[in-house]
């Protein structure tokens, strides 16, 4: 590793514009030093201070750099780095806004502790500290006084030793990664002192001995956002996990395991479920209480029974399913359960998923709640079968639907002369309501040809349709050929108008 730094004292050199041998200014060498300092901010902090042999101008521009970033990985020479980044620090003599230290090896305690003491003492805003350090490590104890730290991430197997007093009056945003807590008298104080957080993120925390309601409530009063990844519950107090958050307003679970949960935030507006892994085949209970809520989006295998409260206010749901063939039935029946409670939403995204899951259950199709409130309906994930029983169903039940849009394109894999018993009934939005349809990765195949066939015959409101090529690299002739094909198809509406895109 070459950590070879200029060995004159620093100074801060006025920069001017460099030119060439006709006189005329240089780009680069024009720009002033405050955007030069923002182009290397971008940059590891030795790649920055190796900029320094570029010219004279920039020998001693790193030395105020308001970003510095340090990285140790395994393959790196840790002497070298740790002498490296005293140098830098002993050298630098502006203000940091970020601080960037990540470590793969552990190093030294006592100097990693100098460090942040160095960045803290330089009036650093934003702190990310990315360690390998065993449970037994003590911070230093003006870190979590620092008024004027308003972001923090640490990253590291256990928090350590805290100092008794904790106060982070600044601070609006804080990470906590892959940590284990072990010490609930720590990790109490620690959330005592956040008086102004207002985003809070768990990724891969264990919290096996941790009681929630006893660390939020009320401490996390301006809290707005949380989001709890790979963390599990393993006792009552989720429970009442949110308990104590007034004003959160978006709340992201990604792939956390638990058996029973209830959610009552009166602020909550967006909430996010990500089921990544097929979690134990078990009855695992999410209830979900908000009158403000207006944004719900899951992604998962639906092994979970999600009670929402029926009075709840949405406008915007996102559904992806992605169930094994060991739960498909099970998962149709809550995915059935789900839609119940979003039978009131004005904007809805499913994936080609759910209408197959849909299908394993053909006894719930004629129960599936009516969507009197749906305005917008997008299919995203692979092609849609037009012919599948459960899209159809969807349709039916849409009376107010203005745009329906398929978002990796459409087929219909029966396609005949005689096509019309595929929309027999027609959905009574295809005759009064709906105003556009999109159908995006158009390729021109015939079972995307027919399906289009199809939608235009039958939409007799219809005012466009959209279609997007999937033929970015094809020859103008074939697209032109597409074209003729499409607009040649029969029209049940005089004003539909047809747009490539």
């Amino acid at each position: 590793m070459e950590e070879n730094l200029p060995a004159q004292n620093p100074k801060k050199h006025k920069l001017h514009g460099a030119q060439d041998i006709h006189g005329n200014s240089k780009c680069l060498g024009s720009l002033p030093d405050v955007v030069l300092l923002h182009i290397l901010s971008f940059l590891p902090t030795k790649d920055a201070v190796r900029m320094s042999v570029l010219s004279k101008k920039w020998e001693y521009l790193w030395t105020s750099l308001p970003h510095l970033w340090f990285e140790l990985t395994l393959s790196d020479n840790k002497r070298l780095f740790m002498n490296f980044v005293e140098r830098v620090l002993c050298l630098h003599h502006a203000d940091i806004e970020r601080f960037t230290l990540s470590c793969e090896l552990p190093c030294d305690e006592t100097r990693v502790n100098l460090w942040i003491s160095a960045a803290v003492r330089k009036n650093v805003q934003e702190l990310s500290l990315s360690l390998n350090q065993d449970r037994t490590f003590s911070w230093p104890k003006c870190l979590f006084n620092r008024a004027t730290l308003t972001k923090l991430y640490i990253k590291i197997p256990h928090l350590g030793r805290l100092p008794h007093a904790i106060c982070f009056s600044s601070l609006k945003i804080l990470t906590l990664a892959r940590v284990e807590f072990v010490d609930e008298r720590s990790i109490q104080k620690l959330f005592s002192g956040l008086p102004v957080l207002e985003e809070l993120y768990l990724v891969h925390c264990s919290w096996k001995v941790i009681e929630f309601p006893s660390i939020f409530a009320p401490r996390l009063y301006f809290l707005k956002i949380l989001t709890l990844e790979r963390v599990e519950f393993v006792n009552e107090c989720s429970r009442m996990l949110f308990y104590g958050l007034p004003v959160l307003e978006e709340l992201y679970l990604v792939n956390c395991s638990w058996k029973f949960m209830s959610i009552s935030a009166p602020r909550l507006k967006f909430l996010s479920i990500t089921e990544l892994r097929m979690q134990e085949l078990r009855d695992c209970q999410i209830m979900i209480f908000g009158d403000s809520l207006k944004e719900y989006v899951y992604s998962g295998p639906l092994l979970t029974d999600y009670y929402l409260h029926k009075n709840l206010s949405l406008e915007k749901a996102d559904i992806d399913v992605f169930p094994s063939e060991m739960t498909l039935k099970g998962s149709a029946y809550r995915l059935y359960k789900l839609l119940t409670v979003l039978c009131n939403v004005k904007h809805l995204t499913l994936s080609d998923e759910v209408v197959k899951v849909l299908w394993n259950a053909p006894e719930l199709l004629p129960y599936l709640p009516v969507f009197n409130n749906l305005l917008d309906l997008a299919f995203m994930g692979l092609k849609v079968d037009l012919s599948y029983v459960g899209l159809l169903r969807i349709l039916h039940n849409s009376p107010c639907l203005r745009t329906l849009t398929f978002v990796q394109g459409i087929n219909c894999l029966l396609v005949c002369d005689e096509d019309d018993w595929i929309l027999d009934p027609m959905p009574s939005c295809f005759k009064s309501h709906l105003k556009c349809i999109k159908v995006l990765r158009y390729t021109g195949d015939e079972r995307e040809l027919s399906a289009v066939k199809i939608l235009l015959k039958n939409a007799v409101a219809l005012d466009k349709m959209v279609i997007s090529w999937c033929l970015a690299g094809e020859l103008v002739s074939e697209k032109q050929i597409l074209c003729e094909r499409l607009l040649k198809l029969p029209k049940g509406s005089r004003n539909c108008e047809i747009v490539f895109e």
